[in-house]
């Protein structure tokens, strides 16, 4: 029972279809980068984070290419350049009829806690300011506001 499945990575490629699949996946994902690279400049390659055959809504199952981007400002920059692309993969005999380009907003994943903002106490004069208004002012919710400001320890 500890010998393993399979003896080397070949074997596995060969004889499982899970990771020939796999394999395949890998395979046709490199080309179609190395295709993308020629038709891309290097600075808007930098923006691709992912290529892959994928089916379209309608049509022939695995007949698109989704190219996902950085941004979508970079995805409208390569649909553009990538407008006449599916027929020279045609050509090359990668039998893709179309190719869909989306942009993927990458997200910052805030830190814990709260951020406390970097305020300035309030000084002393302009809180024996709020009180005096706060005493002169008829309206009820005015007044209980401004009696709140000048009551507090910290900044607004």
């Amino acid at each position: 029972m500890n010998t393993p499945f399979f003896k080397t990575l070949r074997d596995a490629l060969t004889r499982s279809p899970d990771w020939a699949a796999l394999d395949r996946g890998w395979r046709e994902s490199e080309g179609l980068r190395e295709a993308l690279e020629t038709k891309l400049s290097p600075p808007m390659m930098q923006q691709v984070l992912q290529i892959r055959r994928s089916d379209p809504a309608q049509g022939i199952r695995g007949s698109q290419v989704t190219v996902v981007t950085t941004t979508a400002s970079a995805a409208a920059k390569i649909r553009l350049a990538l407008a006449d692309w599916p027929d020279a993969l045609r050509q090359a005999g990668w039998g893709i009829q179309s190719v869909r380009v989306l942009g993927q907003r990458i997200q910052d994943i805030p830190g814990s806690g709260r951020v406390k903002p970097n305020r300035a106490p309030i000084p002393a004069t302009i809180k024996d300011g709020f009180a005096q208004l706060s005493c002169e002012v008829s309206s009820g919710p005015l007044r209980d506001a401004l009696s709140r400001i000048a009551r507090r320890k910290n900044s607004l």
